[in-house]
């Protein structure tokens, strides 16, 4: 209704978001934000903020915040210029990240069905409003809170299921528009990790890092790492109230040298776009993963350069099943018959035994990349 038909899938979902929100009861424009990131590669994204603030204006909804986020500002503060609201915002980030990896980990083992959706719904409120309370404190009672209900769940795991990574673009955070992946492979005998939202920003600080490193410039290298180390030092003091629920899965976030050395043996790490994705499903499939499936918004960049660089990939890392699934706005992928006929095989590949990966493909010694400082993360 108010879009022309000819943008991006991503610039239609994230609009039609709002236009929703905002025609239900008590939607105050004025209380309320789009967080549209400017990510300064060569994607349309970067022009959808000053787009979608006009078709709000023309809709009545001009007092709607548009935040844009910089890598040139820092992310408006969640870097090296580290204000209350952007820690404050973190947090609140990485605590609902947490407890969606709670809620999956738990729901496919559960005796009572519903118990860890019941539970992730109590929790979630108290971590909005624990945000809303401006108290970073008490995001973390919030998920102390919510560690001593998830513990509580009943679960049978005598018969462990193949865990399988999601990684991708934005879809991967909506139900209704990914056809509802999570549940769909819950049924089919698996057990989901989706790959965490706030894992992007890390992503983003190695490719400005990288980039750092090989223009010489050591003072913005070290802004950046002050930057990423702020970051991850505040998500273990998030992380730390649940960490001990996280048996079979990584509490924290890969190091950002961890990344890098997933990504070089087959893409620049200096261009974020493209390699971050499959560089997290490398090190979780190190870490236990039986199968990855990348979800690729059809015309987005990032998820196209992984897509095509995906065969190459799984066959460094031991053949680990995986499925690259399109979604063009169309209404089909025929996911279902795909997704039977892949379970199969990472149900196959959680019964061959896990074994340490190794890269098979020596870096071109005319692409390999200086040696970078020590990040001392």
């Amino acid at each position: 209704q108010v879009c022309r038909g000819r943008e991006c899938l991503y610039f239609v979902i994230t609009l039609g978001d709002l236009f929703t929100r905002a025609q239900q009861p008590g939607f105050q424009p004025e209380r309320a934000a789009l967080h549209v990131p400017d990510l300064s590669t060569k994607c349309v994204f970067v022009n959808f903020g000053a787009r979608k603030h006009e078709i709000l204006s023309e809709h009545g909804l001009g007092a709607v915040k548009i935040m844009t986020p910089l890598p040139s500002n820092n992310f408006e503060g969640m870097g090296a210029n580290f204000g209350p609201i952007s820690a404050l915002s973190w947090s609140g980030t990485v605590a609902v990240d947490l407890l969606i990896q709670l809620q999956q980990s738990i729901r496919p083992y559960e005796l009572a069905p519903g118990a860890s959706d019941a539970t992730y719904e109590q929790a979630l409120a108290r971590v909005v409003a624990a945000v809303a309370s401006g108290s970073i404190d008490a995001v973390v009672a919030a998920l102390e809170w919510s560690a001593e209900r998830f513990a509580t769940i009943p679960q049978d795991r005598s018969n462990p299921r193949p865990r399988i990574v999601l990684v991708g673009e934005y879809l991967l955070y909506n139900h209704y528009l990914n056809l509802d992946l999570v549940r769909q492979i819950e049924a089919l005998g698996g057990e989901v990790e989706v790959n965490r939202y706030y894992k992007l920003f890390y992503g983003l600080n190695l490719g400005i890092m990288e980039r750092a490193l090989a223009a010489d410039d050591q003072a913005a290298y070290e802004q950046i790492l002050a930057a990423d180390n702020q970051l991850r030092t505040l998500e273990h003091r998030v992380v730390a109230p649940v960490k001990y629920l996280f048996t079979d899965r990584q509490p924290y976030a890969a190091s950002a040298e961890v990344l890098r050395n997933h990504v070089r043996p087959h893409y620049n790490p200096e261009i974020s776009n493209g390699g971050v994705d499959w560089a997290e499903a490398i090190d979780l499939v190190e870490h236990g993963a039986s199968g990855v499936i990348q979800i690729v918004p059809f015309l987005c960049l990032g998820a196209i350069v992984s897509a095509a660089m995906g065969s190459r990939v799984r066959h460094d890392i031991g053949g680990v099943p995986w499925l690259d699934v399109v979604f063009d706005a169309q209404g089909s992928t025929n996911i279902r018959t795909r997704l039977e006929a892949f379970m199969h095989q990472a149900s196959q590949f959680q019964r061959g035994g896990r074994h340490s990966l190794q890269m098979n493909i020596p870096l071109l010694q005319a692409n390999k990349p200086r040696t970078p400082a020590p990040l001392g993360l």
